[in-house]
């Protein structure tokens, strides 16, 4: 009976429908958006953009301290860039679900070895990788339970601006995952959802339409 519209009462004041209030106390399924829907939802919709923007900023405005520093960490981690590639991070996390930073370090070898202290340690740059640039279908889940990486991804295969791939060892990246999990054993979910979680964006999309509307 919640979805009958079979009057211009209900027609008009929602009521059966998806303007119905009385749904907003029962659970419904999560409003899916493809990642261009996602895109053009941050881009087009400022209030979306807003609450998008506004957690990453909040967490990186006041910058990073570190105990002991006598201020060369921070002055070296400024020079990378890094609040603003932390908040870019998080940004993508907030609106496509997860985000990685890889870590160029001098001397350390290829970006798909395993990072060795010994080799390198000054990192050169710090590179910003949405989920959207992370091939799941092209990486394999460890299944050794001894491994450190067990039921993880110790590479990732990211796709480059050109279209072709490179691979990056999951000890040289800081990976973002959103706060929304999804449990990896339950049905009706998508594999990147399974890893990444859900974007965060969804959970307040419903609300912001209406009030846009």
């Amino acid at each position: 009976n919640m979805f009958r519209l079979d009057g211009w009462k209900n027609l008009l004041s929602g009521l059966g429908g998806r303007r119905d209030k009385s749904r907003y106390n029962r659970p419904s399924p999560v409003t899916r958006l493809s990642d261009i829907e996602l895109a053009a939802l941050y881009y087009g919709d400022p209030i979306a953009a807003d609450a998008v923007d506004f957690l990453p900023e909040d967490m990186t405005k006041a910058g990073f301290e570190v105990d002991g520093d006598n201020g060369e960490l921070e002055k070296a981690f400024n020079k990378l860039h890094g609040p603003e590639k932390f908040k870019e991070a998080l940004a993508y996390t907030e609106l496509y679900g997860g985000a990685i930073i890889l870590m160029d370090i001098e001397g350390a070898g290829t970006y798909d070895q395993p990072y060795d202290p010994a080799k390198g340690k000054k990192v050169r740059a710090l590179r910003v990788y949405p989920r959207t640039r992370i091939i799941l279908n092209l990486m394999k889940q460890v299944a050794l339970p001894e491994s450190p990486y067990f039921e993880d991804y110790e590479n990732f295969v990211i796709r480059k601006i050109d279209g072709s791939t490179f691979t990056a060892h999951a000890s040289r990246c800081l990976v973002f995952k959103s706060p929304i999990r999804v449990d990896p054993t339950m049905a009706g979910f998508l594999e990147w959802e399974r890893y990444w979680g859900l974007p965060a964006v969804l959970r307040y999309y419903d609300a912001v339409a209406a009030y846009g509307t």
